[in-house]
């Protein structure tokens, strides 16, 4: 079996919780996630299966869009309403003007620092253990992107923000500094990924709605986990090399100038991703679809 889906995580499921239940429904099938949501959050979360598995890295490399709820005058841990939260004595009230004479300062690279309650791993852990624990955690800052960020709401001590952001960015730690900015300070108690990349929320299944028997039809072409890549239609000959990892010379008719590419077969299935060596007019698989010869293959046959 191999394929994605996009499925939209309900807000009672952790992500480990939807995979556990797809792998219920694909036995013996290798599956993973492009992206962890926290168990508060809801919405997309891209699943892979098979060897579709070897294209997360390039999912996380996608744009990603949220929409999320914050409540100014608290602060917490978690900087969510997950643990305990806080009332900040004699917080000021905040003004819409404040909220958008501050966004600016959180666009483009900017570095913020992570939540203790998050995953970022501290000496080899995931903070959160440790701060679970009751130990002190010392959690590093890291540099993040902010492609686009709006205010889309504010109202009394609430306001909504929506976010275009890289990997590795803490929604939550851009609505803490933002009311830091203001004078004051708040907790997120709502948030939803509603794009990564083209996947979107309102295309996601939730996940009781991908069953034993409906899973196969539900696959997505692994081709969407790199909609950037030029497609190059392979010969019977050249598949059978890409299959096998092997480099073979470009047809001179394909005329490639991209320094990677994706390889499909005759029935339009990515087989792997390759980079051209535009020296030699050679393209060398680097991401294959399929186990190394030798190797033991997926229980289930590949699905376009």
């Amino acid at each position: 079996m191999f394929g994605l889906l996009n499925i939209d995580k309900p807000a009672t499921w952790t992500s480990r919780d939807v995979i556990n239940w797809l792998t219920q429904q694909a036995r013996r099938v290798k599956i993973g996630h492009a992206g962890t949501l926290d168990p508060l959050a809801t919405g997309v979360l891209v699943v892979c299966l098979g060897y579709a598995t070897r294209l997360v890295p390039y999912l996380h490399e996608q744009t990603k869009t949220y929409v999320a709820t914050f409540l100014l005058g608290r602060r917490s841990d978690s900087d969510d309403v997950d643990t305990d939260v806080e009332l900040i004595p004699d917080a000021p009230p905040v003004s819409t003007d404040q909220i958008l004479a501050v966004l600016p300062r959180f666009l483009g690279r900017i570095t913020q620092l992570p939540p203790i309650y998050s995953a970022v791993k501290v000496n080899g852990a995931p903070a959160y253990r440790k701060a679970r624990k009751g130990k002190t955690v010392e959690v590093p800052e890291r540099e993040i992107e902010v492609h686009r960020l709006e205010l889309v709401s504010h109202e009394g001590d609430s306001f909504t923000l929506e976010i275009d952001c890289g990997s590795g960015t803490y929604v939550r730690s851009i609505g803490r500094d933002i009311a830091i900015a203001c004078g004051s300070g708040a907790v997120m108690s709502s948030l939803c990924r509603t794009r990564v990349g083209d996947f979107t929320v309102g295309d996601a299944l939730a996940p009781q709605k991908v069953q034993r028997h409906t899973i196969k039809d539900q696959l997505l072409s692994p081709l969407r986990a790199v909609p950037n890549h030029r497609s190059i239609l392979m010969t019977e000959a050249e598949a059978i090399s890409a299959r096998h990892g092997n480099e073979f010379p470009a047809r001179a008719e394909l005329n490639i100038t991209e320094s990677e590419v994706a390889l499909v077969d005759a029935q339009g299935v990515l087989t792997a991703l390759a980079d051209y060596d535009a020296r030699r007019h050679w393209l060398i698989p680097k991401v294959v679809m399929c186990s190394p010869p030798g190797k033991a293959r997926d229980t289930n046959p590949a699905i376009p």
